[in-house]
């Protein structure tokens, strides 16, 4: 288990960490679940280093990183319409899932939200077992949607919510 005070803010410095992490992760969480191809074509759409810079610098997107010596997975998040926000990313390396990591960054995530913010929404693929650990973090379902990304692919999401309490 890692102790919270290791969960540090990321600044565009830590991109190349962030990718780093993303293009070891995303390979084997999304690999029964997404084609190589299009796992290739959202982590470069996703993970530039423009797109993280442009995040982190001018749309208010907070990215957290957990270490343990070494970079063990990040969190990102920001606020959307109507005082709810959004967790836009939580990746945890796949060696060290299920020891409580997730729920560290989740948790962290909940104390640093303003005061004003009503609650926290995600969009997670709805075959990705990731939704069982959000559920039992207490999320719901809320609605389904299909986004088009570009290039014939599709995201197929369950958009989940949970209030602040």
């Amino acid at each position: 288990m890692v102790n919270q005070s290791l969960i540090r803010h990321a600044s565009a410095e830590d991109i190349p960490i962030i990718q780093a992490l993303s293009y070891s992760i995303w390979p084997k969480a999304y690999a029964e679940l997404l084609s190589h191809d299009q796992i290739t074509y959202m982590l470069n759409w996703m993970y530039s280093s423009e797109v993280l810079a442009d995040q982190i610098t001018q749309q208010g997107i907070t990215y957290l990183l957990i270490e343990d010596e070494v970079p063990l997975g990040f969190a990102a998040y920001g606020p959307t319409l109507n005082n709810r926000y959004k967790l836009h990313k939580l990746y945890v390396d796949t060696n060290k899932q299920q020891v409580g990591l997730g729920r560290q960054l989740l948790e962290k995530i909940w104390t640093l939200l303003p005061s004003s913010c009503v609650g926290l929404e995600l969009q997670v693929n709805k075959n990705n077992p990731a939704q069982h650990f959000y559920i039992k973090m207490g999320f719901k379902i809320e609605s389904e949607a299909i986004f088009e990304i570009g290039n014939g692919y599709v995201m197929d999401d369950y958009i989940m919510w949970k209030p602040r309490m």
